[in-house]
C-alpha cells in the first residue's frame, strides 16, 4: 500500500448559483490530497494519512477518499473543526489576506 501523508484543504471557488447569485462553492484539494486520490484512480492500494475536521469539510474530503477508493482510516479526526484562511484578488496572481 501507498501511504500519503499531507494537506488536504478545501478550495472554495467562486460561482453562480441558480438563481444567478454570486456564491462560493467547496472542492477538496491539496498536492498530497491530489495525489493519493489520483493513485486510488489508478487502482493501486492506496491509504491517506493527516488530520480531518469533523466538521461538513472534513465530511466532503473522506467522501471523496472514500468515492476514490482511497483508505482513510489513517486520518485523525479529532479536530472539531477546520481551519480556514480567506484569500482575495483584484487581478490573476494578485492576492491578499482576509
Amino acid at each position: 500500500m501507498i501511504i500519503c501523508c499531507g494537506e488536504a484543504l478545501i478550495d472554495m471557488l467562486p460561482r453562480t448559483t441558480t438563481a444567478g447569485e454570486d456564491a462560493f462553492a467547496p472542492y477538496a484539494g491539496g498536492a498530497v490530497f491530489n495525489t493519493a486520490i489520483a493513485l486510488g484512480r489508478l487502482g493501486l492500494p492506496t491509504g491517506f494519512f493527516s488530520g480531518l475536521s469533523s466538521d461538513m469539510f472534513g465530511d466532503i474530503l473522506r467522501d471523496v477518499l472514500g468515492k476514490s477508493g482511497v483508505d482513510h482510516s489513517f486520518c485523525n479526526a479529532r479536530f472539531a473543526h477546520h481551519a480556514r484562511l480567506r484569500a482575495a484578488g483584484e487581478r490573476p496572481g494578485e492576492l491578499r489576506l482576509l
